[in-house]
């Protein structure tokens, strides 16, 4: 099963299962936030970018990801936005 990690309001990261991910993405009651980190080719392709402005379309709001070196070795756009700014960007 794929997880995706998840850090909540009271600062805890939890693993949440990827189905409930995408369920709550469908009648959410509350913002959606999204802090994706990846490799710069996976930021910029267009499919990624295409969802991206779908979502943001549809009232979702995307923190980061930052320029900078990245895990993969390489430096640019993909870098996940440091977890402290997440939560204080989530206040």
């Amino acid at each position: 099963m794929n997880y995706f990690v998840v850090i909540c309001g009271n600062g805890k990261i939890n693993l949440v299962p990827f189905f409930l991910i995408l369920s709550s993405l469908f009648k959410p009651n509350k913002p959606i936030y999204i802090a994706p980190a990846m490799n710069k080719e996976m930021w910029a392709n267009s499919l990624i970018q295409n969802n991206v402005k779908l979502l943001k379309e549809h009232g979702h709001h995307f923190i980061g990801p930052e320029d900078g070196s990245l895990a993969c070795g390489e430096y640019g756009s993909g870098r996940l936005v440091d977890p402290e700014e997440i939560l204080n960007q989530l206040k």
